[in-house]
């Protein structure tokens, strides 16, 4: 599909993807202010240039990755990764975030939803990603732009 038939997308995932240092450096400032030194990211595919840009900042990122190469003995002894590693690794970052000091969820994802519940049962903090002050109003819609495309 051309740039035609975009409908505006295009040009706020570009928008998107320019912002990502800046984006990084706004999540970067609001955890460092709370003490948190570390990042767990629960990022999908997709999510590389924010990642990238999350690297440049002096917090330390963890994520699957460090799951599976820096635990193989755990991930074999609790048969992580052998009947459906896609759903079993998901419960594991699902109690990662649950755990957390802080959780940056996602305004339209489900699981974020689940893990906020249970965090807000447990009195714990938890910031909407569009919350984190300086985060340009333009970029908190593309997600819903992005979903109304693909019906």
């Amino acid at each position: 599909m051309g740039a035609e038939g975009c409908s505006g997308i295009c040009e706020k995932i570009i928008m998107l993807r320019m912002n990502m240092p800046k984006l990084a450096d706004l999540v970067y400032k609001y955890i460092d202010a709370r003490g948190i030194k570390c990042l767990y990211i629960l990022a999908p595919g997709g999510a590389e240039d924010f990642v990238y840009a999350l690297n440049q900042t002096p917090l330390v990122l963890y994520n699957q990755n460090t799951i599976r190469n820096h635990m193989p003995v755990l991930s074999k002894d609790l048969k992580l990764f052998l009947d459906d590693p896609g759903y079993k690794l998901s419960l594991l970052e699902q109690e990662i975030a649950i755990r957390s000091k802080l959780f940056i969820k996602c305004r339209w994802s489900t699981w974020s939803d689940f893990v906020l519940y249970t965090r807000d049962s447990q009195q714990k903090e938890t910031v909407d990603f569009t919350d984190i002050p300086g985060v340009p109003v333009e970029l908190i819609n593309i997600p819903r732009l992005i979903k109304r495309r693909r019906k």
